[in-house]
């Protein structure tokens, strides 16, 4: 099995627009209904967020993003899913949609949230954090940047 990566022509787009202005180390993130992140070294790809299907990653509209094997087995045996019913669930019926209960759509959370919507609050939080936790993984993954972080550490003891 090979870890695919997704949206590759979306980030070859990027990649190509920002041509000399490209930094040599970037984070593309390509935020739509499919969701996914991109580290480039070089303006080439290091690192994506998505697996060997679309359905890994950060949560997207209906795709559950990164899950615990066990969840997943958990269903298996307690939800009574056979396989099929399993991966319809966690491309089809998870994501956004669940956590929201209703919507895939980041305009429609985003107005809900700013209603004071609990569940867009959530969902709208959730999404966040999982594009805040894998740039920070990307950036950690890197070695400059580990190396200044180290050298930041050892000489503030606050962190």
């Amino acid at each position: 099995m090979i870890r695919c990566g997704f949206h590759g022509l979306s980030y070859e787009s990027i990649v190509h627009a920002l041509g000399s202005e490209l930094a040599p180390r970037t984070v593309i993130a390509h935020l739509g209904s499919g969701a996914s992140l991109c580290a480039l070294k070089d303006g080439r790809s290091v690192h994506t967020s998505m697996g060997m299907t679309p359905t890994g990653g950060i949560p997207m509209a209906t795709r559950s993003g990164d899950l615990d094997p066990g969840v997943l087995i958990h269903m298996l045996r307690n939800e009574l899913l056979d396989a099929g019913a399993l991966e319809a669930l966690v491309k089809k019926h998870c994501g956004l949609k669940a956590l929201s209960s209703s919507d895939d759509d980041m305009p429609a959370l985003l107005a809900r949230r700013d209603k004071g919507d609990a569940e867009a609050t959530l969902t709208v939080d959730v999404f966040c954090m999982a594009i805040r936790k894998t740039i920070g993984a990307y950036a950690a993954a890197s070695a400059n940047t580990a190396r200044r972080f180290a050298r930041k550490c050892s000489m503030d003891s606050r962190l």
